[in-house]
C-alpha cells in the first residue's frame, strides 16, 4: 500500500500552532482581551465593609502612599476600590487588580498571577479569615508588590516601544555611546558633544507642552566612589551646568538640594547600577521637575555610563511621563566591544 503524505499550507500550520498558545478553560478555547485602564491604575476588589477598616487602610498605606521624587503629591498608584459584587466582566480586564478576600473559611494566603482575565494583566490575591489578618498580609507584602507592579508598568511601556522603534537613532546611540536603548519614535536630537548625547520629545496636551528628555554620557572609571550618591549628584550637576541651559541669561540645570535625592541599587539587565531619583531646578530661571539617573560601569572599556531622564510639565502630574522615560533607560544594554 502506497504511503500518502499530507502537506498543509504554511498559513494553516501557523494558525494551528497559534491555537496552542490561546488560553483554554474547561475545554473551551478563549482568546484573552487586552488590558484596560490607564498606566498606574490599580483596581482593588474589597467588600465595602472593609474599605475603612484595617485592611482597607493597609491597602491605601501600601499602594497610595506618596511617591518620592515628584514635585507634586502623587501616589504610587491611582487606587479605585469596588466590592466583589461589582467586579463584573467589564472590570475584569483591568491592568492591575488587587483582590482582598476576607471570610472565616479562608486560610491566610497571598499570590500574584499573570493574565487571569486579560493579556498583560497582573492580579494580586489576598485571602484571610478576618480583617486584622488581611491587613497583616497586605502590609507584609506591600513593598515587594509595589515593586512588582511598577516593574510590570515599565515592561508594558517597553513592549509598546518595541512596536514603534526609532531604528536610526537606536543605531546612532549604539555607535556613539556603545549601548542600545528601546527608543520609540518621536524623540528629536538636542545636543551631541564629545561623550554626551541628549534627546527630547515635546507632547502637546491642550494648550500646554510636556517635555521629556533623555541625556546620556560617559567618563573614565576611577574607583567605586563612582556609586556614592554625592558623586552621582556632583557629576550630574557638572554635566547639566555645561549642557542643560535655558533661554534665560546665565541659566542652567542643577539638582534641587532641598529635597535629598534617593539612591537605590538595581540590576540593569545583568549589570549592577545605581538609580538616583530626585528633583531638578533651573538656576536663574523658573523651571523644575523630576529626574531619574542611572549610573553603571562598562568594565570592558573602563568607563562609567550615565543615562539621565527628566520631565518638565508644570501643568500636569508627572509620574507616568517620568515612568515612560524610566522604561527607555531601563532597557539599556551594553554592546560588547571596545568603544
Amino acid at each position: 500500500m502506497q504511503k500518502v503524505t499530507l502537506l498543509l499550507p504554511l498559513y494553516l500550520i501557523l494558525f494551528l500552532i497559534s491555537i496552542l498558545f490561546v488560553s483554554c478553560g474547561n475545554g473551551n478555547f478563549k482568546v484573552l482581551p487586552d488590558i484596560t485602564g490607564r498606566p498606574g491604575d490599580l483596581l482593588v476588589v474589597i467588600d465595602t465593609a472593609y474599605k475603612n477598616t484595617q485592611s482597607g487602610e493597609a491597602v491605601m498605606k501600601q499602594f497610595a502612599s506618596e511617591q518620592y521624587g515628584l514635585p507634586q503629591r502623587e501616589p504610587f498608584f491611582n487606587v479605585v476600590m469596588v466590592p466583589h459584587k461589582a467586579f463584573t466582566k467589564i472590570l475584569q480586564s483591568s491592568r492591575n487588580v488587587l483582590s482582598v478576600n476576607i471570610n472565616s473559611k479562608y486560610s491566610p494566603g497571598f499570590s500574584i498571577q499573570k493574565e487571569v482575565w486579560a493579556r498583560g494583566q497582573v492580579v494580586i490575591n489576598v485571602f484571610a479569615p478576618d480583617d486584622v489578618t488581611a491587613s497583616k498580609i497586605i502590609n507584609a507584602n506591600g513593598a515587594k508588590t509595589v515593586s512588582y507592579l511598577q516593574k510590570a508598568e515599565v515592561e508594558r511601556w517597553q513592549q509598546h516601544f518595541a512596536k514603534v522603534p526609532d531604528t536610526k537613532k537606536i543605531k546612532e546611540i549604539e555607535d556613539f555611546l556603545g549601548f542600545t536603548l528601546a527608543l520609540p519614535t518621536g524623540y528629536l536630537p538636542m545636543l551631541k558633544k564629545e561623550n554626551y548625547l541628549s534627546l527630547r520629545q515635546d507632547k502637546r496636551v491642550g494648550e500646554h507642552i510636556i517635555t521629556q528628555c533623555i541625556s546620556m554620557w560617559h567618563y573614565p572609571f576611577v574607583s567605586d566612589s563612582t556609586f556614592t550618591l554625592s558623586n552621582i549628584i556632583t557629576v550630574r550637576d557638572s554635566v547639566t551646568k555645561r549642557y542643560q541651559l535655558s533661554a534665560a541669561k546665565n541659566a542652567y540645570m542643577e539638582v534641587y538640594k532641598e529635597l535629598p535625592a534617593l539612591k537605590n541599587e538595581i540590576n540593569l539587565n545583568g549589570i549592577y547600577a545605581v538609580e538616583a531619583r530626585g528633583l531638578w531646578s533651573m538656576v536663574n530661571d523658573f523651571m523644575g521637575g523630576p529626574f531619574v539617573n542611572y549610573t553603571f560601569v562598562d568594565e570592558k572599556n573602563a568607563r562609567v555610563v550615565c543615562i539621565d531622564v527628566y520631565v518638565f510639565a508644570p501643568q500636569f502630574d508627572k509620574r507616568e511621563y517620568l515612568r515612560e522615560l524610566e522604561a527607555i533607560a531601563l532597557s539599556a544594554k551594553l554592546v560588547l566591544r571596545e568603544h
